[in-house]
């Protein structure tokens, strides 16, 4: 079974290089080996950094986009989902990197979300998780 996309490197963040075609042939429930014609439609698109790198789900695409933050991500996605049905079901995991190491503030982090949100206006179905605000602010 083809694994999921991984960028890691800032280099990569260029659009045209995020966006490699997928392997040509996948192993299926039969043990044959689907070509690109046969191959599983494509429900659900996860788009996520590190932590989903090793998510697996039976017809959902993996895009996982490493050290990436929000905003990055944000002008990153119209490249990434041009040619996706709007009645794909997208699920975004991002934050990470903008807590950890951007120090990001949590009204600059409202606006990013929101900015990420509208881009993805066209799609029906779209789950957003995030970072989760430390207990105690992390004491």
């Amino acid at each position: 079974m083809a694994g999921p996309r991984c960028v890691h490197t800032k280099q990569s963040m260029d659009p045209t290089k995020a966006i490699e075609t997928s392997p040509t042939a996948t192993d299926n429930t039969n043990g044959d080996v689907a070509t690109e014609d046969t191959k599983p439609q494509v429900d659900t698109i996860l788009i996520g950094d590190a932590m989903t790198k090793h998510v697996r789900l039976a017809k959902t695409e993996n895009i996982c986009l490493s050290n990436t933050s929000i905003e990055e991500l944000a002008s990153t996605l119209p490249t990434l989902l041009n040619n996706k049905s709007s009645d794909s079901k997208i699920v975004i995991h991002s934050g990470s990197f903008d807590i950890l190491h951007k120090k990001t503030g949590t009204e600059i982090l409202k606006y990013q979300f929101t900015q990420l949100l509208n881009a993805l206006r066209r799609f029906r179905d779209v789950s957003i998780s995030g970072p989760i605000a430390c207990f105690r602010r992390g004491k």
